[in-house]
């Protein structure tokens, strides 16, 4: 007969019970201590201590990563709600006048309150946040990032200084279109064939190293979906009536980034010359294999949302689609 199947292992919990216990008690203990509520400007904010709370509970787990990440941030919009954290928007308040204060700090009910956090999880800048990682996502799972590698350093040559801003453009372009995490963990990959071909101590390991670090940063600046802070950024931009756009946004950071990357590159060169006049890149810059229909897919969604991005104001769309 057949051998008898193995039990599976048991699962392990996705969660840690003490760490959540003690974020639990940590809240609760800011909620209802002997402490008095906290105030501003002489006028107790019940809402703010909740708030409080709230960081520190979540801010607990996360450290700890007690519960998976995301069940973390789930949980900031219930506990909003179900504590009445949530204030009305700011408005401005003549001295004196007590029933402006007291509207302000009164926290919105539960009903009002779900939709205002709920609200938030189609904004706009939430969308474009999505819509950035999707993007880089697809490029990564369609292998579509080597492809772009191998485009980009065959034009270099194997000069080792040459081949460093090849490596250093790849990591900014990358960047400029994915997280600089994912971008990063492919030049890595790419330039360790070269180190390994270097002589033992030779600066130039540092120089691309390094390079692969500074370029993926400098990246970052590039484009509003580069990174999360080049998102709020934007949106912020907007909220204060910046008529900032996509394309205006590239228009100031490409020349700054081109001549802080050149920069960087030349610093590089000078830092740590390398032993080596010539390097072996047969591997890197070969021919890549015929697209597939997923990969042209991919590609073509991707170009036309770029382009839709940076062509949304001036071809006049909002009116017509809202805002990008």
């Amino acid at each position: 007969g057949s051998a008898p199947h193995k039990p599976l292992p048991p699962l392990k919990p996705a969660y840690k019970v003490e760490p959540c216990v003690a974020a639990a008690a940590l809240m609760l203990a800011i909620w209802w201590g002997p402490w008095g509520d906290m105030t501003l400007d002489g006028t107790p904010i019940p809402a703010a201590k909740k708030t409080l709370g709230i960081l520190v509970f979540v801010s607990t787990l996360w450290a700890t990563e007690a519960v998976p990440l995301y069940i973390t941030s789930l949980i900031v919009p219930l506990l909003t709600v179900m504590s009445g954290s949530l204030l009305p928007a700011m408005v401005e308040c003549k001295a004196g006048d007590t029933a402006c204060l007291t509207k302000r700090y009164t926290p919105l009910p539960p009903g009002v309150s779900a939709k205002e956090v709920c609200g938030q999880f189609f904004d706009p800048t939430v969308l474009l946040f999505m819509a950035g990682f999707s993007i880089g996502s697809v490029l990564e799972k369609q292998r579509i990032s080597n492809l772009i590698a191998s485009l980009l350093l065959r034009p270099f040559g194997n000069k080792p200084e040459n081949v460093l801003l090849g490596v250093m453009s790849l990591g900014c372009f990358l960047s400029m279109w994915i997280s600089n995490v994912p971008s990063s963990v492919l030049c890595v990959s790419i330039s360790l064939p070269i180190i390994h071909q270097l002589p033992a101590g030779d600066p130039f390991a540092k120089a691309l190293l390094l390079g692969i670090a500074f370029s993926n940063n400098i990246g970052g600046m590039t484009t509003p979906i580069a990174s999360p802070q080049n998102v709020i950024a934007f949106a912020a931009c907007e909220q204060v009536g910046c008529n900032l756009t996509f394309t205006s946004w590239m228009f100031f950071t490409l020349p700054f980034c081109t001549i802080l990357l050149l920069s960087t590159w030349m610093l590089l060169r000078y830092k740590y010359p390398p032993q080596m006049s010539f390097l072996r890149l047969n591997d890197l810059t070969r021919d890549q294999p015929a697209l597939k229909g997923s990969q042209i897919l991919a590609l073509s969604i991707t170009v036309t949302t770029v382009l839709a991005w940076a062509l949304w104001k001036p071809l006049q769309l909002e009116p017509v689609f809202g805002t990008m």
